[in-house]
């Protein structure tokens, strides 16, 4: 249902039915009253609001609404229609002009401003309180930021999904009954409901009031979802690829979906967030539910993702850092027994896949995991280590099989939802929770096997495919999209970038192709992971209220030094080559290059000296993306300046002669005068090592004219130059891809592939049945273990 949009001098009303939402521009109170015919001025129709937040303790109040959304389809085997967020608005609660004139829409040619009333904004000035213009330009800078990093994860990401009427924070297993007249504020889950902070203050409201005042409540209360949500109906091709089918279809349509939930807890993005914290919330946790509707049958699936239960973290600014514990065992067993303790609440029982390498970087947090396993000592819990790079070593992901076949028989004990018109005829006792490092790529690859083998077994079960029978083709083609789709929608909210072996989970096939591709998508998570995450981690951090009434001013500035510290190591691991660090070690400094007239073109750089050269590096304001970069032999210094620039303040500039040319560069630090002098002695010291003659320095006014910036040999770089640069490391593949066309080294390949295969299937020599998989148990722990 649309959403009116209107507004007076001191307040913005939404009307919706029978109910108004009153949000005051003034001192930002939201309160909600039973709709007036005419009440203010119209400004445009929203489709929802999703509550309000203050991006900074000092900042105005904005609501958050929906101006553009796009119905995805109904709810497999309901009536309710599922919309997909394709943009939002932020309204900010203040007596002055709204000019949002995107939201208007046909009412933009009929609007007239609300003229605004001098003694409203006087009292909106007092009630901000006195801040000096200097204080205020920062803190816009700031907000601006904040809004800009939570427009981008709503506008076009293809995120966020909600339902007027039907609640999709539960699954199928936990929601199969209509609720009736109960709102879907309080049927919902709270660790999938997303915007539950930003609308916490009416729902608090709303609980203190009682039920009488629900319905008028309810349609300011919309749970949302962040995750992936895919509708295929309808389905009218038989899923079995032979022609005879084994019994008569009736005309009734298939409907095929995939809904993904990520938990509000512990939210936020790749090296940010990993591990657990105290109360058993993990990073990147993911309920993934796979729906199948065919006539008033309906079947559903849950698999979940989540980090390695246990505290670790990867700190640095290395590609792909090596992980670290952050605790002691004994601190990370209460963690790992109260996460553990709600999944088994909620599922009854867990099988837990890890496919992290058993050796190796990624061998020290499995080993923990597993030792936590242990000591967890819980008979619902059982164990399964799958090393997937080891089994699928050289593109041969066809051997995921080996790990869906071993779990057949606990896919059927485990079973599935499923219900008719009158009762539910299964239920779900169990799940598959699958983890690797990030949650992503290994994992969207295997938990899309497990899906489809249970999907076969579902058409099995009511007598549509027979177990020999391939699914058709347009069926697989369905389905492996809706998978590969799912994957990167999560990898993008978590890592920046689609998922990595995509193509193998989209076509069934692992192609050089893919592996190119994910080698440049795996420098781009880099650079994504290294420069904007913090920014965005911020913004989710005060969407879940994890922030509080922190100095945000303090914390910005903290995050700036973060970043620019990053960006200067970033500088020297790729573009100072490693033989001329290791010679005599790379100093680095954060500046501000100066070009132009009285200081007007400054921009921020970083500069680096080593024993033979100095690099001077541009970079944009937020030290995010270099520009270009000069590299400079020291042989060429003739002389070092010191003293006023145009503005008044300290600089260097630093004049060199190559060939038949000369240049000038020109820097100013803003920590004074004492990192100049650093640099000065740094340059100084290497020239006399290097050349043996001391460097000129003398001291006069610099005319910034003079300091020509970047010479010609300055070598201009974007973004995804350096992503190209990172992804060198994956050029070796098509090279080693030809050498093994070798007939010698594809016989010893294939004899090492034997060899890596007969030892995983160690326990199928042990039973009858290769489909029974041997869990055993370690040091008497009734934990569950089964080693692939």
């Amino acid at each position: 249902m649309d959403i009116d949009f209107c507004e007076t001098p001191d307040a913005f009303i939404l009307k919706r039915g029978d109910s108004s939402l009153w949000c005051s521009r003034i001192d930002g109170r939201l309160e909600v009253r039973p709709a007036i015919e005419e009440t203010g001025q119209m400004v445009g129709v929203v489709y929802g609001y999703l509550g309000s937040i203050r991006l900074t303790p000092q900042s105005d109040k904005k609501l958050v609404v929906v101006s553009e959304c796009t119905p995805l389809g109904l709810y497999p085997g309901r009536q309710h229609m599922v919309y997909r967020i394709d943009k939002i608005a932020l309204i900010t609660l203040s007596p002055f002009p709204f000019r949002d004139y995107d939201m208007l829409g046909a009412y933009a040619p009929k609007r007239r401003d609300v003229v605004p009333n001098p003694k409203l904004i006087a009292d909106y000035q007092k009630a901000r309180g006195g801040e000096s213009e200097k204080m205020s330009k920062e803190k816009e800078k700031i907000e601006k930021r904040c809004q800009e990093e939570l427009l981008r994860m709503f506008n076009g990401s293809e995120s966020f999904y909600f339902s007027n009427d039907f609640d999709l924070t539960k699954s199928l297993n936990l929601n199969d009954e209509e609720k009736g007249d109960t709102p879907i504020w309080r049927q919902a889950d709270p660790t999938y409901f997303w915007n539950y902070h930003m609308l916490g203050d009416l729902i608090e409201t709303a609980k203190k009031r009682g039920p009488q005042t629900e319905k008028l409540y309810s349609p300011w209360l919309l749970p949302i979802i962040q995750g992936y949500i895919e509708i295929n109906q309808p389905l009218t091709e038989p899923p079995q690829s032979s022609p005879q089918p084994r019994k008569k279809l009736s005309p009734l349509p298939f409907s095929l979906a995939l809904i993904s939930r990520r938990s509000r807890f512990r939210a936020g993005t790749r090296y940010k967030r990993r591990g657990i914290d105290a109360e058993g919330h993990v990073a990147n946790h993911v309920e993934t539910e796979q729906i199948l509707a065919y006539g008033k049958q309906r079947f559903s699936f849950v698999l979940l993702r989540g980090s390695i239960p246990i505290y670790w973290s990867q700190p640095g600014t290395r590609y792909r850092p090596p992980p670290q514990l952050d605790r002691t065992p004994d601190e990370s067993q209460s963690a790992f027994r109260r996460h553990f303790d709600d999944l088994i609440a909620r599922y009854d029982r867990v099988v837990a896949i890890n496919l992290v390498e058993q050796s190796g970087r990624e061998g020290i947090v499995g080993s923990a995991y597993d030792r936590q396993a242990e000591s967890y000592d819980n008979e619902k819990l059982a164990c399964v280590s799958f090393d997937f790079h080891k089994h699928c070593k050289g593109m041969h992901y066809e051997n995921v099989a080996l790990l869906v076949d071993s779990l057949e028989l606990t896919s059927k004990k485990m079973r599935f939802f499923w219900k008719n018109a009158d009762s539910v005829l299964s239920r779900q006792i169990g799940v598959f929770r699958v983890n690797c490092m990030d949650c992503l790529d290994r994992t969207n690859v295997v938990q899309s096997a497990l899906a489809r083998a249970v999907l076969e077994i579902i058409l099995f079960k009511i007598s549509l495919k027979n177990p020999d029978e391939n699914l058709a083709a347009s069926w697989t083609s369905i389905f492996q999209d809706m998978w590969a789709n799912n994957g990167d929608a999560i990898s993008r909210q978590y890592a920046g970038t689609d998922a990595l072996k995509g193509d193998y989970t989209r076509t069934g096939e692992r192609k050089w192709a893919g592996v190119v591709r994910d080698g440049l998508n795996s420098a781009n998570r880099f650079y994504v992971n290294l420069f904007r995450d913090r920014y965005r981690q911020d913004v989710i951090d005060v969407m879940q209220g994890e922030r509080g009434d922190s100095d945000v001013d303090k914390e910005w500035t903290m995050v700036k030094e973060e970043d620019l510290t990053s960006f200067m190591r970033y500088c020297q691991d790729r573009l100072v080559p490693e033989n001329e660090a290791a010679a005599g070690g790379c100093q680095t400094w954060a500046l501000l290059l100066i070009q132009g007239e009285a200081g007007a073109g400054e921009e921020e750089a970083v500069f680096m000296v080593t024993a033979i050269a100095f690099y001077v590096v541009k970079c944009d304001v937020d030290g995010e993306d270099v520009k270009e970069f000069e590299k400079l032999p020291i042989e060429d210094v003739e002389r070092i300046i010191v003293g006023l620039g145009d503005a008044g303040r300290e600089c260097m500039q630093i004049e060199c002669a190559h060939d038949i040319r000369r240049t000038f560069t020109t820097l100013r630090s803003s920590q004074g005068g004492d990192v100049l002098k650093g640099i000065i002695d740094a340059l100084a010291r290497v020239r006399k090592a290097e050349i043996g003659v001391d460097t000129e320095v003398i001291r006069r006014r610099i005319d910034a004219r003079t300091g020509k910036g970047l010479g010609r040999r300055a070598v201009r770089l974007s973004s995804q130059y350096l992503i190209r640069q990172s992804a060198k490391m994956f050029r070796g593949v098509r090279r080693r891809a030809n050498a093994m066309s070798s007939p010698d080294l594809t016989r010893k390949f294939a004899q090492k592939k034997r060899e890596d295969l007969g030892r995983s299937q160690f326990y199928a020599k042990e039973t009858p049945d290769l489909l029974v998989p041997v869990f055993r148990e370690r040091n008497k722990s009734r934990t569950q273990f089964l080693d692939l």
